[in-house]
């Protein structure tokens, strides 16, 4: 790109905001001129009825024919400064307002309608004069509004060596001309656009376009809501729409500190022909914006608490669901204490404590609490009975500690019994050994006979 066109760029960028400035409805009043470098200008014969004609031109011509106005242009700087004066057509801005062309460009719109009776005009410092000027409609111009410019423009004393240019200052005054016929005044939104901005932020773009035949002063309302629907900000701007032009208003959020997710609703308002308020709504854009380093700690902190207290509560609810189901009742023995009782239940004494509100000194002596119960050694049930046993009726007669007492006793016999020797055969086993003494008589008998029959025959070989 050349240096001249990089001026080129610059002064029409320059021009769009100053005409931006001052198109605007309600920006300049009639004790007020459309000034930019000392140069100013405002309509010189502005209708009271009219409040907008204090700051622009505003006429209405049947098509073939003309008014006359006038130019007040002030000179408000410290030197004596030569204006240009001319006509132009004005072209689409995409800042919602309107820009001029340039003066070396070609008119083809209505700025050929305006006729200006001089083209310069030279001012003494703090001076002012009026230029005349002619509008005449041609024939052929369809209804609606048209839109044109009329611009001051001074030369620059400085000058680009380099690229052989001058710069110069202008600033100018919309004049809206309105065929009248069948007039419409009508917006749609045609987009809703976001877009990342400077540190963090978004850049949503709501684009409306005017797609009636005269122009209209729009004022779009942007809110932004947390996912909860609370209201975080409100953004708010009014920019006339041309005649067949679209407009794009940028609106600026800044990063958001907690950041999460958002929703941004667009509702676009203006006055139809009729004076009747028209609001346009439905459109809306979700996002999400990211929060600000603090915050991530912050959040991340937050969850640990979350988790951290959600692992305790399951906790203290799986513990109060042991205790309910499983724990029995225990009626505490003489000489019993909680260290004692909590050891021997494999169970903190803190713990069994605070199940039987305990309180210091801890003095057990004789009351019933509720223990888990134990997998050996079981208590017997005179003395254990569970939780969800109702306890009803007399206590038994027998204390608990002179059951064990008996229980103990008794203990030792069977074990003494278990100690004894073998008792002698039974009477079944009697006769066995009867068998056996009369086998032994016989036997001897026997042998008597023998020897008694033995003797005869030695007694004979004798």
């Amino acid at each position: 790109m050349s240096a001249a066109t990089t001026v080129t760029v610059l002064v029409r960028t320059i021009v769009a905001v100053v005409i931006a400035l001052f198109v605007s409805l309600g920006i300049a009043s009639h004790a007020l001129a459309v000034e930019y470098g000392g140069i100013g200008g405002r309509p010189a014969f502005p209708d009271d009825n009219i409040p907008r004609s204090k700051s622009i031109f505003i006429h209405t011509l049947e098509p073939g024919a003309s008014t006359t106005d006038g130019l007040q242009v002030i000179n408000n700087g410290n030197q004596t400064v030569t204006l240009a004066v001319y006509a132009a057509d004005s072209v689409p801005s995409t800042d919602g307002g309107f820009a001029c062309r340039q003066r070396s460009e070609p008119k083809v719109g209505s700025g050929r309608w305006i006729n200006l009776e001089t083209s310069q005009v030279t001012l003494e410092p703090k001076q002012n004069t009026i230029v005349p000027f002619t509008i005449v409609a041609p024939l052929s111009a369809d209804v609606g509004e048209h839109n044109a410019c009329i611009l001051m423009q001074g030369e620059d004393k400085k000058k680009d060596a380099s690229a052989g240019i001058s710069l110069s200052i202008r600033t100018g005054i919309r004049v809206a001309i309105t065929i009248p016929g069948e007039l419409k005044r009508q917006l749609e939104i045609t987009d809703f656009l976001l877009e990342p901005g400077e540190d963090g932020g978004f850049v949503i773009s709501p684009v409306v376009a005017n797609i009636g035949n005269v122009s209209a002063d729009a004022t779009a309302h942007l809110t932004v809501k947390s996912i909860f629907g609370i209201n975080q900000s409100e953004l708010e701007s009014t920019f006339p729409i041309l005649r067949d032009d679209t407009a794009r208003w940028n609106f600026k959020l800044p990063a958001s500190f907690w950041g999460g997710p958002k929703r941004a609703e667009l509702t676009v308002a203006y006055e139809n022909i009729n004076s009747e308020r028209v609001t346009l709504t439905g459109w809306e854009v979700k996002f999400f914006a990211p929060p600000k380093g603090v915050a991530v700690v912050i959040y991340l902190f937050a969850v640990f608490v979350f988790i951290f207290s959600g692992v305790v509560l399951f906790s203290f609810r799986k513990r109060t669901r042991w205790v309910k189901e499983t724990w029995v009742l225990y009626v505490v023995e003489e000489g019993d204490t909680l260290a004692q009782l909590a050891t021997k239940h494999k169970v903190a004494w803190k713990l069994i404590a605070k199940v039987n509100v305990i309180k210091p000194p801890y003095n057990i002596s004789g009351l019933e609490i509720k223990l888990p119960p134990l997998d050996d050694n079981y208590p017997s049930k005179s003395a254990v009975r569970p939780m969800t046993e109702k306890v009803t009726g007399a206590m038994p007669t027998k204390s608990l500690s002179q059951e064990l007492t008996a229980k103990s006793l008794a203990e030792p016999e069977k074990v003494a019994k278990k100690s004894k020797p073998k008792k002698k055969p039974t009477k079944k086993s009697q006769p066995k050994k009867r068998r056996s003494q009369s086998s032994r008589s016989s036997r001897k008998q026997s042998a008597k006979k023998k020897s008694s029959g033995k003797n005869p025959s030695s007694r004979k070989r004798k």
